[in-house]
């Protein structure tokens, strides 16, 4: 393969925010060349991964108090959460009938209560960074 055309390399392992730094060397039957300057760039930032371990941490008559792990950030500064809630009730109720809702947690706190909830129903949440 002629010399002038360019190459390419994927470089796996690197995070979202951080810097990524890079030197070639060619290779033949005698051996390795030497290593050209390195070159270096930042990845972009992205959206957070979702937050670790979401649970149920305490279930009174009329809330529940939810936590997870902190996400990692992925570069930038998570600014806060939504938690959507809703019920997952089997006794006949269409849809439209049944409770949900959301929440927002604003800062880096990792846990918070959603209330009011129904006693003796079913609820299902999600929570997003």
């Amino acid at each position: 393969i002629p010399a002038t055309e360019p190459r390419t390399a994927l470089c796996d392992g690197l995070t979202p925010g951080s810097m990524g730094y890079a030197s070639v060397a060619a290779s033949n039957k005698c051996g390795y060349g030497t290593f050209g300057p390195f070159v270096s760039t930042r990845m972009e930032n992205s959206v957070p991964t979702a937050p670790a371990r979401p649970r149920a941490v305490e279930v009174g008559p009329v809330h529940c108090k939810l936590s997870w792990m902190m996400p990692y950030d992925c570069g930038q500064k998570i600014t806060h959460f939504w938690i959507r809630y809703k019920e997952t009730a089997t006794d006949g109720r269409p849809e439209h009938e049944r409770h949900n809702g959301e929440a927002m947690v604003v800062g880096r706190k990792h846990h918070c209560f959603i209330t009011p909830m129904f006693s003796k129903r079913e609820y299902t949440c999600i929570i997003a960074a």
